[in-house]
């Protein structure tokens, strides 16, 4: 695939519904209807000399597209996907077959980006009538031209664990309150039989079960389409993280 095009304001529905699978951590991988996978933020462990993070390696998967919100290990292994994809790591607008990516630049959170200038790309994603919006490891006091970028949401995948290795509990509801989604999925916590503790992340567990109406995903992908979507906001939890 080659990469996608700059964009413009409009593009089309599908009825069929978008896939969204789920890899752990903070990577997820979208399958359109026209067949166009795009994963983001696929994870590798650190230097030897670091603790290690996650327990398996990030699967050999395929996809077309590769977004890589900031070049962190646990973000950029895009070396292991398969396929020949075109990878996006770099703030801009773009179009593929059937939906639209934009790259907007704003600041890691925390100090943990120091070594390449706290830079963080959120991604919003348009497929098949839906907005999602990954933010991640963004910082959670978004500037006014960062959320005039980001526009309409239905989906949000943000930072979650009780560590506040990223965002503390507040600020994950403040950023939930200012975008206003239907759908939250948390994302970047200690998933048992991938993350390693030594990682120091933990659970989203008390923050999940402290939230209003919470979805259970027994498997580890969902196809969402617009009359998929909740009426009221729901957090929406995968039980299940995809080994291929």
């Amino acid at each position: 695939m080659s990469p996608p095009t700059g964009i413009g304001s409009t593009m089309s529905m599908d009825s069929r519904g978008v896939a969204l699978r789920y890899y752990g951590h903070s990577a997820f991988r979208w399958a359109t209807p026209q067949g166009t996978r795009v994963l983001i933020d696929p994870f590798r462990n650190p230097p030897a000399d670091r603790p290690r993070w996650f327990l398996r390696e990030f699967p050999r998967v395929k996809a077309d597209l590769v977004l890589v919100s900031h070049p962190h290990f646990d973000h950029d292994a895009f070396e292991r996907v398969l396929g020949g994809p075109s990878i996006i790591k770099t703030p801009g607008m773009f179009r593929g077959e059937g939906f639209t990516v934009d790259a907007v630049p704003d600041r890691h959170a925390r100090e943990y980006g120091r070594p390449f200038n706290h830079l963080n790309l959120v991604f919003t994603v348009r497929v098949a009538g839906v907005g999602f919006c990954h933010l991640g490891d963004n910082r959670a006091d978004l500037p006014v031209e960062v959320r005039g970028r980001i526009g309409s949401v239905d989906v949000l995948m943000v930072p979650v664990d009780a560590s506040h290795h990223l965002l503390t509990f507040r600020e994950v509801d403040a950023i939930v309150e200012l975008l206003n989604p239907r759908v939250v999925i948390p994302m970047h916590y200690l998933i048992p039989g991938l993350t390693d503790p030594d990682s120091t992340l933990e659970t989203a567990a008390s923050w999940i079960e402290s939230r209003g109406t919470v979805r259970r995903i027994a498997g580890e992908e969902i196809t969402v389409s617009p009359d998929a979507l909740p009426e009221s906001r729901e957090v929406w939890f995968f039980e299940r993280f995809a080994r291929e």
